[in-house]
Order: structure tokens, then C-alpha cells, then sequence
């Protein structure tokens, strides 16, 4: 880095070289001379000068250890293990890439703006301006609504969180899957409960039991309060026609410390993708939890860990009695007149 003690890495494209690592760009000696090396033949027109068969070091100009049509060693790419002063480009391909990696896994959910690369594949440019080739299109995610909560994943509690009180709060896709080894719908941060209850690992995903997503909403009330109505929406993927699958509701005051409390237990009308709901009171607490135990079979339970089931918690904020504002107005005079004047003494 700049003012550090290498003398060859020290004009600053080491962080020119991680950034394309944040970006998913591989070394260009990935694969050595075979394989799929660095994914860019197809994005450079099936000719990847970013070919070599190992690292290579310092600025050997002309060096050719793959013997390929792609040319010598490329060594002034910035995925190159070369020296800064050596290093000035990208190719095509990896600034599509780039660009593809920002558009789907990097960009800001709250940005305006949607960027492409201009007609000289180097100048970023805003879609829509005459110079930009729209090579990404569709807008950006819209945020939710005020109070309208996304949970994200907290590594505390090993669950997904909303820390800020609101109306709802939703897990969105983070609990999509089951267990850690489901291949495709393995779920991300299993178990995803807050006292480490774990999943069952048989089956297919999206035949046998999962519960893909948990959402808790205030009832007749603008955020979720002690005392208030809630309401838990879980969704499920039951087997066959779901009269075997049981969804298992409970509630724990204390994220922090939980005891489960039994709500009610619901069967789903139908298999596949399924909705369940039942209403409870929010009790005392500042930081609550849900918990979905998903089962096939078996007898209610917090936590049934048998081979098909899922258990998953979502832990959200609560507000005190008392923190919103009536529901109606006092009103300025009293409602009838005196029924005598004030004596005199």
C-alpha cells in the first residue's frame, strides 16, 4: 500500500486487486493453463488472454508459460500476482463481470441509480444517458415502507433481527431451506435458531418440510407493542397434501434468555408452498422471539429434530405500554355546563 515498506507493492493495486476479488474475479492463474480458468473466455470473445499456468511475479515481459492463442503472461492485469507498476488494466470480460457482480450481489438497495459501462467498455455510465451501453437493465430494489421491517441475520443471537420497533418484521429469504445439508436448499446461517435447536437433514428441498420465511405484525396498531395483538405468518413447504406436517407456534418473551411458550398448533390446507397464521399478545419484553417448529408427524414440541423438520426463530423489538400516543384526543371543554354557579364565602 502507499507509504508502506514493499517497494514493488506499494503504489496501491493491491486494493485495485481485492476489490475485483469483492466483485468475483479470480486470480488470472486460476485453473493453471486448463480448465475453466478465470470464467472469462466467453466474456473476452472465447480468446482469454488471462491465461497462465502459475503466479507469476515481478514484470517478466513476454513470458508465455501456457503456449496458448490468448499471448505471453498477463502480466499487467490487475488479477495478476505481478508487481503495482506492472498492473494498469482490466479486460473486457472482467468489467462485464464486474459490473454483472455489482448489479445482483453488490449494489446499495437504496441507490437511484442503475450503472452500465459506456461504448468504450472503461467509463461507467448511468442507464439511460446516450453514451452508456445497457448492458444491465430494471431498476433498483425498492426499500419496504416506514416500519415495515426487514429482519437481517444477527451472529449474536444466530438469528434473523429486527432491532428497530415497527409495524412488522419480515425475514424476507433468510430462511429459506433447511439444515446445512440439503444441497440446493441448504438454508442460510442454519439452524437459525437463538438455543442452537437443529434442523433435520433428509429429504428434497421443496418436497419434504422447510419453512421458508416467518413474518410478525401488529394488529389495529402502527408498531408492535406489549399488550398489542401480532400476528405470525409462516411460510412452509409441506409434503404431498400436508396432512401429515404440523406447524408448531411459540413465543419467547426474552430473545436473550428463551423459554418457548406454546401458541396454538396449525396443519396446512394443502402441500407446497403454504401460508399459516394465528394471533397471540405480545407479552412483556423489549426484545421478543417466534419460533416455527415445521414437523412431519410426531407431537408438538418446540424443537422435534426429527430427520424431515425444521425449527426457525425470528427475534424482533417491542415497544412499552405507553410509548404511543392516545388513540383519540381529550376534548378542550367539559361536556355540559355547571349545574349552579360558584357560592360566594
Amino acid at each position: 500500500m502507499p507509504g508502506g515498506d514493499s517497494v514493488k507493492y506499494g503504489e496501491g493495486d493491491t486494493l485495485t486487486h481485492e476489490v475485483g476479488h469483492w466483485l468475483n474475479l479470480e486470480h488470472t492463474h486460476t485453473d493453471s493453463c486448463g480448465g475453466p480458468g478465470d470464467y472469462m473466455d466467453e466474456y473476452d470473445n472465447n480468446v482469454d488472454p488471462s491465461r497462465e499456468d502459475e503466479a507469476t511475479f515481478d514484470c517478466p515481459v513476454g513470458e508465455d508459460n501456457c503456449n496458448q492463442d490468448g499471448g505471453p503472461n498477463p502480466i499487467h492485469n490487475f488479477m495478476a500476482y505481478t508487481q503495482d507498476n506492472c498492473m494498469d488494466e482490466f479486460t473486457p470480460g472482467q468489467k462485464l463481470w464486474m459490473q454483472s457482480a455489482w448489479e445482483t450481489y453488490r449494489h446499495k438497495e437504496n441507490s437511484s441509480e442503475t450503472w452500465g459501462l459506456a461504448d468504450d467498455d472503461i467509463t461507467c455510465c448511468t442507464l439511460g444517458d446516450t453514451s452508456c451501453a445497457s448492458i444491465f437493465s430494471g431498476p433498483p430494489p425498492t426499500p419496504p415502507p416506514e416500519g415495515e421491517n426487514v429482519a437481517t441475520y444477527d451472529s449474536t443471537r444466530g438469528a434473523p433481527q429486527c432491532s428497530t420497533n415497527g409495524v412488522l418484521c419480515d425475514s424476507s429469504n433468510l430462511l429459506k431451506g433447511r439444515g446445512k445439508d440439503l444441497g440446493p436448499g441448504t438454508e442460510s446461517n442454519a439452524p437459525n435458531t437463538i438455543d442452537g435447536c437443529v434442523d433435520g437433514e433428509s429429504g428434497t428441498y421443496q418436497d419434504d418440510e422447510s419453512v421458508e420465511a416467518i413474518k410478525v405484525t401488529a394488529i389495529g396498531g402502527s408498531q408492535l407493542q406489549v399488550g398489542g395483538t401480532a400476528e405470525i405468518e409462516a411460510t412452509v413447504w409441506a409434503y404431498g397434501d400436508g396432512g401429515s406436517d404440523t406447524a408448531d407456534f411459540y413465543y419467547a418473551s426474552d430473545a436473550t434468555n428463551p423459554e418457548w411458550i406454546h401458541i396454538s398448533s396449525v396443519v396446512p390446507d394443502g402441500g407446497g408452498e403454504k401460508k399459516v397464521t394465528i394471533q397471540y399478545t405480545l407479552p412483556e419484553g423489549n426484545l421478543q422471539a417466534v419460533r416455527v417448529n415445521f414437523r412431519y408427524e410426531g407431537s408438538e414440541s418446540p424443537c422435534s429434530g426429527d430427520k424431515y423438520d425444521d425449527a426457525d426463530d425470528l427475534v424482533f423489538a417491542v415497544a412499552d405500554t405507553g410509548s404511543l400516543p392516545p388513540t383519540r384526543s381529550p376534548t378542550d371543554l367539559p361536556t355540559k355546563e355547571p349545574s349552579a354557579s360558584p357560592t360566594n364565602n
